[in-house]
């Protein structure tokens, strides 16, 4: 049987039960993972396995109904094994809210907690919460209550989570000399011909998938090809210096990072060349190497 821990925090109710009918609902409205434009409301099952770093950005609409909201809990649950103990939270949160429909002297948005003012029957609320330890397997919960019940009603996020030694370099795009119509990113074996002069144009993704990146490097060791790596995020990077070399030397506790290669053809003196990315991370194990193998059209 499994073992779910549950951190509960007080309620304090108000008024008289009334019908189920008039029960509050709580409708997750968008739930997105990190940067993905996929909305995974209506298909939270298909949700990936998260790690430590990872970010949830959740919008709920509270209802009501025919009664005045009283209280919003956001909690965890996970499933602890037999040999664990209780141990810390796994996520940290950030609730975004109207100030104008919080009771400010009740409410404790830090621990999860908001509550009411009178006539507030329907709110939106933005909840972003960030995976900061891992466990077996775990739950976001959300708890709302009404004015005109005693009860509560729950609904819940549930989540996989992981950890992997091994870092990860996802190619989102690949576009030779601008022309979007041809993404390249999944079959890079089709890319025609290259010719003196042309560009190839990355869009990249590193994931650390737990761990802190270390370093990125990016390489073609004939020097037919010139690289650019433009734009990258200047907050994770922690020697700049070392950009122009194609190499990112990361900032601690960063633990994912886009950022866009542009690749020209200086040479086409050979007919191949390689094209070699390297992601390590601070897992203490070996990275991870992808290359992207061109043919170049002889001058």
């Amino acid at each position: 049987m499994k073992k779910w821990l549950f951190l509960f925090l007080p309620f304090l109710f108000a008024g008289c039960d009334t019908s189920n009918d008039d029960m509050p609902t709580i409708e997750i409205v968008k739930l997105y993972v990190n940067d993905e434009d996929i909305n995974y409301r209506n298909k939270i099952d298909k949700l990936p396995d998260l790690t430590v770093g990872d970010e949830l950005i959740i919008e709920l609409d509270l209802r009501g109904k025919k009664v005045d909201l009283s209280r919003f809990l956001v909690q965890e649950g996970k499933e602890l094994l037999p040999e664990e103990r209780e141990s810390g939270i796994f996520f940290s949160f950030a609730i975004g809210f109207n100030e104008e429909v919080i009771s400010n002297t009740i409410s404790k948005p830090e621990e999860g907690m908001l509550a009411f003012k009178d006539g507030i029957r329907r709110t939106n609320l933005e909840i972003k919460v960030t995976i900061t330890d891992v466990v077996n397997e775990a739950a976001i919960l959300f708890y709302l209550s009404s004015k005109g019940h005693a009860e509560t009603v729950k609904t819940g996020i549930s989540l996989k989570l992981s950890n992997s030694d091994t870092p990860t370099i996802k190619i989102t795009e690949l576009y030779l000399n601008n022309n979007e119509k041809n993404n390249y990113c999944d079959n890079s074996d089709d890319l025609p011909v290259l010719s003196f002069g042309d560009e190839l144009y990355f869009n990249m993704k590193l994931y650390g998938n737990g761990y802190g990146l270390s370093s990125f490097l990016v390489y073609e060791k004939k020097e037919q090809l010139s690289i650019d790596i433009v734009p990258y995020d200047e907050n994770v990077v922690s020697i700049p210096e070392n950009i122009g070399k194609g190499i990112l030397d990361f900032k601690n506790n960063v633990f994912r990072t886009s950022l866009v290669l542009k690749v020209n053809v200086k040479s086409t003196a050979d007919v191949k060349t390689i094209l070699t990315f390297e992601l390590s991370s601070k897992s203490g194990f070996e990275g991870i190497k992808e290359t992207v193998d061109l043919v170049l059209e002889r001058e």
